[in-house]
C-alpha cells in the first residue's frame, strides 16, 4: 500500500562502513519522511520515538549514534535545521549532499534515485526521469527523490571551512582532508564533483569488487591535486589518512579491510620505516602528538585561508550561523590573556600518564612525564603553569 509506509528511509553518511571507520568512529543516521504526509502532531510523536532510541543506542551501543529526523523536501532545498554540535545548518546545503551520496548507506527504505539516474552516454534529464517514473506503473514507490547532484558554488566555501575549523577541534585528521577536498573544488570549479565520479565507477565496475569511498575520494584528490599540491603536502595528506583510518600496515588478519588498505598503501608511495612509524602512531610520545597536532592545525589554517578567499564575496551561510561558528572558533584558537592555551590534539586522547613541573632560573617548565624536549607549557607564572 502507497500509503502505509510514512518513513520513506533510513540512510548512513560518513566514514560508518567504510575503511575510515574507527573504534572513535559515530554513527550519523538520516531518517528521512515527509512532513506533510505525518502532519505536525505525529511529526511530534516521531520526534519522541527517535529521542527514546536514541536513549537506548547511548546504553547499550559502544558506537555514538546521532539520529537526523529529515523532512524530504528540505533537503531538496538544502536545508538542514539549526547549526549546534552535530548539525552543520546553513555551513554547509551542496556540499553536505554531495558527501551524502558519495557515503549513503540504505538501512532500509528507498534507493535514493539519483544512484540509478545514470546512463554512460550521458545526457539525462534528472526531473524529468524522475517524473516518467513516477507515471510509471509503481509509481516511483520504490524510489525517494532527494533532488538531482546541485553544483557547488563559491558561496558554500567560507561557511564549510568555519564547519570543518570547528570540527577539527576533536577530529583534525578528518577536517583536513575535507578542507583539501573543497580546495579542489577551488582549484577547477567546472571539475566533476568526487560523489558523480564515484557513482560512474560503481555502476561501470566489471567486477564485483567492494569499492570504498573513503579510499576512492583520497585517491581522486591525489590525482587532481598532483601539480597543485608540493611534494610535502601532499605526503602529509596521504599520512594524515593513514592515521584517519587507524591503518595498521603489517597487521595479519585478513579480510577486506586489510585487502582495502593494502591497494592504498602500495599505491601511496609512503615508504616502510614512515608505514611502522605511523601503524605505532597509539604509542607516540606525547612531544610528537602535540607536534602532529600542530602540523595539523597549521595545515588546516593554510586550507582555511584559500578557501574562504574564495567564498568571502558571496557567503551563503546566514548571519546566526556565522556569528555561532566564529565565535566557537575564536574562543578555540585565539590566544588571550589569562586564557589556557590551546593544545592541538591529533585523536581522542593523549599519551600522558603524569606531568612534570621544572623550576629553571625563575621560569616555570611542564613536561610530559620523564620526556624533556618540548615543553608543554614556559613561564615564570606557577599559577599560570
Amino acid at each position: 500500500n502507497k500509503g502505509s509506509l510514512l518513513i520513506d528511509g533510513i540512510y548512513t553518511i560518513g566514514s560508518i562502513g567504510s575503511v575510515a571507520q574507527t573504534a572513535y568512529s559515530d554513527c550519523d543516521v538520516w531518517v528521512c519522511a515527509d512532513y506533510e504526509s505525518f502532519g505536525r502532531r505525529n511529526w511530534g510523536f516521531l520526534i519522541q520515538k527517535i529521542n527514546l532510541l536514541k536513549d537506548w543506542f547511548d546504553e547499550n551501543c559502544k558506537i555514538p549514534v546521532y539520529f537526523f529526523i529529515s523532512n524530504v523536501n528540505d533537503i531538496k532545498k538544502g536545508y538542514f535545521g539549526q547549526l549546534d554540535k552535530e548539525s552543520s545548518g546553513s555551513a554547509q546545503k551542496n556540499i553536505l549532499m554531495e558527501e551524502f551520496y558519495r557515503t549513503t548507506i540504505v538501512v532500509l527504505g528507498k534507493t535514493p534515485f539519483w544512484w540509478v539516474c545514470w546512463d554512460k552516454s550521458g545526457g539525462i534529464n534528472y526531473s524529468n526521469a524522475y517524473k516518467k517514473i513516477k507515471e510509471g506503473f509503481s509509481g516511483g514507490y520504490e524510489f525517494i527523490d532527494f533532488g538531482d547532484l546541485p553544483k557547488i558554488e563559491s558561496s558554500e566555501f567560507l561557511g564549510a571551512s568555519l564547519w570543518q575549523l570547528q570540527k577539527a577541534l576533536a577530529s583534525p585528521l578528518k577536517s583536513v582532508i575535507k578542507m583539501a577536498l573543497l580546495k579542489r573544488q577551488i582549484d577547477n570549479p567546472n571539475k566533476r564533483l568526487a560523489a558523480e565520479l564515484f557513482r560512474e565507477r560503481i555502476l561501470t565496475s566489471k567486477t564485483n569488487d567492494f569499492l570504498d569511498p573513503m579510499t576512492y575520494t583520497l585517491g581522486l584528490l591525489l590525482k587532481s591535486m598532483e601539480k597543485k599540491l608540493d611534494k610535502t603536502r601532499n605526503s602529509f595528506l596521504k599520512e594524515s589518512f593513514f592515521l584517519r583510518c587507524n591503518m595498521k600496515a603489517f597487521e595479519k588478519k585478513q579480510g577486506l579491510r586489510k585487502k582495502l588498505i593494502s591497494i592504498f598503501i602500495k599505491s601511496s608511495g609512503i615508504s616502510k620505516e614512515k608505514q611502522y612509524e605511523l601503524s605505532n602512531f597509539d604509542n607516540w610520545d606525547m612531544a610528537s602528538q602535540i607536534q602532529l597536532g600542530k602540523n595539523l592545525v597549521k595545515e588546516l589554517f593554510h586550507y582555511y585561508k584559500i578557501i574562504s578567499n574564495a567564498g568571502k564575496k558571496n557567503a551563503g551561510i546566514n548571519t546566526r550561523d556565522l556569528t555561532v561558528l566564529g565565535r566557537k572558533i575564536a574562543a578555540i584558537y585565539q590566544k588571550k590573556k589569562y586564557k589556557v592555551s590551546l593544545i592541538p590534539k591529533p585523536v581522542e586522547n593523549f599519551n600522558l600518564l603524569d606531568i612534570t613541573f621544572i623550576y629553571d632560573f625563575g621560569t616555570w617548565n611542564i613536561y610530559a612525564g620523564n620526556d624533556r624536549s618540548i615543553p608543554l607549557f614556559t613561564g615564570s607564572d606557577i599559577i599560570k603553569a
